[in-house]
């Protein structure tokens, strides 16, 4: 389980098959959509560089910085390469205990309505920027 309270999904080998189960599911809708033929090239986990690994002029060994996408694939419709990346919402809980987007909460003595917000963090927003600048032939979606 990671900090968002995404469970890694295995298949019955215990293999892991996606990092949270809206990854799979996307990752199945995408698959039909290729044998439709509306995408084709489909690939999982594809690492984009950002930074190249390197030795300062002191020797120390600096990391390289990598991006890895959900998702690649081609979208012949509108006929662009596409980066695909999956992001979940914090689950919010209203008084009854259900599971809902937005609710209704007191602050200083107003009220006002809470939505649920997204799990990106500072890290990917960074990076997301990097492959943006980097790789401008690829459409950048989040999904």
């Amino acid at each position: 389980m990671n900090k968002y309270f995404n469970k890694k999904v295995l298949d019955s080998s215990g293999k892991k098959i996606g990092d949270s189960k809206k990854e799979v599911k996307r990752h199945g809708e995408l698959e039909l959509l290729q044998k439709a033929g509306i995408i084709t090239s489909l690939n999982k986990q594809v690492p984009f560089v950002i930074l190249e690994p390197f030795i300062t002029k002191n020797g120390d060994k600096i990391r390289g910085i990598i991006y890895k996408a959900d998702f690649v694939y081609y979208d012949l419709e509108k006929k662009t390469l596409v980066i695909e990346d999956v992001k979940g919402t914090a689950k919010m809980y209203n008084d009854k205990g259900e599971l809902c987007k937005s609710k209704m909460v007191i602050k200083n003595g107003k009220s006002v309505r809470k939505t649920a917000f997204t799990t990106a963090t500072k890290d990917y927003i960074i990076k997301k920027k990097f492959v943006q600048s980097l790789y401008p032939e690829y459409l950048f979606l989040e999904v």
